[in-house]
């Protein structure tokens, strides 16, 4: 069963940007640890009596925040992409 230091090392690794902007990696590769194994627990869950109700949840995450290659990539948009993002945002 997955625990809630399981859940805590995810969301840490999460914070300090760890398993972000490397090439190839996606967030659904970086839970799919976790969120695979949960989901087949449900029956074993219920078969030994566990009451579940499902909920919804609306989760906010942090990324990385990196400028320089933000603005290196409108540059590769095009001037367009840099014109837009100068009117929408003058003080960016």
């Amino acid at each position: 069963m997955i625990d809630n230091n399981q859940y805590r090392a995810h969301y840490e690794r999460r914070k300090t940007g760890s398993s972000h902007n490397t090439p190839g990696n996606t967030q659904h590769k970086e839970i799919s640890h976790i969120i695979i194994p949960y989901f087949s627990q449900i029956p074993s869950r219920r078969q030994a009596g566990v009451r579940l109700a499902p909920f919804h949840v609306e989760r906010l995450d942090y990324r990385n925040q990196d400028r320089i290659q933000f603005y290196k990539g409108l540059e590769r948009n095009g001037p367009k992409a840099v014109e837009e993002f100068r009117k929408a945002f003058p003080t960016g």
